[in-house]
Formats: C-alpha cells, sequence, structure tokens
C-alpha cells in the first residue's frame, strides 16, 4: 500500500506534521472517558483525513499534579514523534 492510498487527504494540505496538546483529568463521572476517547478520535481523524502525522500530547490524568509534572516532557515528545514522521514521509516521496 503506498502512503497516498493510506492518507487520502495528504494532496489537500499544506502542513508536514500537527500537534495537540492538553489534559483531561479525570473527575467522578464517566464523562473523563468519554473526553479523553473522542479526543484521540479526533485526533486520528486529522491525521487520516489531512494525511499528516499527528502528535497526540493530550494528558489523562487522575490529579491536576500528574498533569503537570508530565507536560513538558510528553508534550515534547508528542511534537518529536509527529516531526521525526513527516520527515520520514518527505524522505519516502523523495524515492
Amino acid at each position: 500500500m503506498s502512503r497516498s492510498s493510506a492518507f487520502p487527504g495528504r494532496s489537500r494540505s499544506r502542513w508536514r506534521s500537527s500537534g495537540s496538546h492538553g489534559a483531561v483529568i479525570r473527575g467522578e463521572t464517566y464523562h473523563f472517558e468519554i473526553v479523553s476517547n473522542e479526543s484521540a478520535s479526533g485526533l486520528t481523524t486529522v491525521a487520516l483525513d489531512f494525511g499528516i502525522p499527528v502528535g497526540n500530547g493530550v494528558l489523562t490524568c487522575d490529579t491536576d499534579a500528574q498533569a503537570h509534572a508530565r507536560m513538558d516532557t510528553k508534550g515534547a515528545e508528542a511534537a518529536l514523534a509527529a516531526l521525526e514522521l513527516a520527515n520520514l514521509f518527505e524522505q519516502i516521496d523523495d524515492r
């Protein structure tokens, strides 16, 4: 399978990659599960529709303290992953 068939929206995007950063903090209701799942689903949709890698830096945490402790590292990791994939896709396109 070629990358263009795996990412049909590739030709429509002027962006090489994208990323999302945020935090969903668990509360006392099921709402946490819905928001977490739908944010991941939405990012997948963006990746497929636009044909670009999308770094998912949305943290799912039990407390604000956990989110603060992880935000810098996990945000940077998500951005780096998206950029590395964009670079790989560019190398594949050049072949």
